[in-house]
């Protein structure tokens, strides 16, 4: 599965990270890079994650390699959201992005990509995070449903079956 994150956005969910950021950003983004690397070496996971850099010097987008994570910085007058945007218009439902912005999202699901939210995937990830510490691996929950059952939309279904594939 191949995952794009908007970096930042889901930095400022994961608790601790987000105080750190405050402090410390290019250690809160390493951290979270860290985060995410074990979890692809777990899952097998493709990650793109995408951090804003348009106050930056550089007119071309960058790219580099953390582990196997590819780390992709827009270019200087472009935000973080608009190249997010730009992947979804080219790969549709070939991607799945992870990002609480609306307007994101909004344009992700239009093209055909499913969307988790960050608090979503940052469950996810702290999931992982206590299976592998405790060395047991974490319960999936049941869902509860109340009354007949019910057809969700398509771009729900999409979004739950991209995070139980997680």
């Amino acid at each position: 599965m191949r995952i794009i994150i908007d970096g930042y956005n889901l930095l400022r969910h994961i608790q601790g990270l987000n105080r750190l950021a405050c402090k410390d950003l290019k250690g809160a983004r390493e951290q979270l890079l860290k985060r995410l690397e074990s979890y692809r070496r777990a899952k097998g996971h493709s990650f793109e994650v995408v951090f804003d850099a348009w106050r930056g010097d550089s007119l071309r987008q960058q790219e580099e390699r953390f582990g196997g994570i590819k780390v992709i910085y827009s270019p200087s007058g472009q935000k973080a959201d608009e190249v997010i945007k730009e992947i979804a218009r080219t790969y549709g439902n070939g991607i799945v992005v992870v990002t609480s912005d609306h307007e994101v999202a909004d344009f992700a699901s239009a093209h055909g990509s499913p969307v988790i939210t960050a608090g979503e995937f940052e469950k996810k990830l702290m999931e992982f995070s206590h299976a592998k510490d405790d060395a047991v691996s974490a319960e999936s929950h049941p869902s509860k449903t109340k009354g007949p059952s019910r057809m969700l939309k398509k771009k729900e279904r999409r979004s739950r079956t991209a995070l139980r594939n997680l």
